[in-house]
């Protein structure tokens, strides 16, 4: 295999992305010549191998996670309602959205909210016990860097279990600034 170079590489796969960054992923790492090998460690890294001929170009795997993250969901799937003064008790505020989606007809996709969201702070003021930060009422919770973190956003499609890249409408509120709501470490 002298007239082979191996080429080992590894691509890290936003965490927000979830599964479809995953194998976003793969068939970018498969439409390279040769593929030998593929790892995928449990931090979200994909690691491979493969071989270019002397004289082929090698060209880094350009991999576009953007499209998958929440926010290019939420804005590429339709409409955004915002809730006008949303009630001040997390709680109700979660019915609000859950009712908007209802009306519309829509199902419940998942929550979003900013990486630095004041969303669990709030929560917990309002007498909310969530155990988890990875989803919220059996529905996935996900964070954008480019959603503010005053915000809460649910993602609605026309079916049951859809997911992230389905949304057709969202629903936002902004939380409101209440004393006491510190964000938990």
């Amino acid at each position: 295999m002298s007239d082979y170079t191996e080429i080992n590489e590894s691509v890290e796969v936003p965490k927000n992305t979830g599964t479809k960054g995953f194998l976003r992923a793969l068939e970018d790492i498969l439409k390279l010549p040769r593929v030998q090998s593929i790892e995928i460690d449990s931090r979200g890294k994909v690691s491979y191998r493969y071989f270019i001929r002397s004289g082929e170009e090698h060209a880094p795997l350009k991999t576009d996670f953007e499209t998958l993250k929440p926010y290019a969901a939420i804005r590429n799937g339709g409409d955004i309602d915002e809730i006008g003064a949303p009630d001040r008790n997390a709680a109700m505020a979660l019915g609000q959205l859950f009712n908007a989606a209802s009306v519309d007809h829509l199902f419940p996709v998942a929550f979003a909210s900013g990486a630095n969201t004041i969303f669990w702070g709030w929560a917990q003021g309002s007498g909310l016990n969530l155990t988890s930060h990875e989803e919220l009422f059996g529905l996935p919770f996900v964070t954008d860097r480019n959603i503010p973190d005053e915000s809460l956003i649910l993602g609605a499609a026309f079916a049951r279990n859809a997911a992230l890249i389905d949304i057709r409408k969202s629903y936002k509120l902004v939380i409101p600034h209440t004393l006491g709501a510190e964000v938990p470490t």
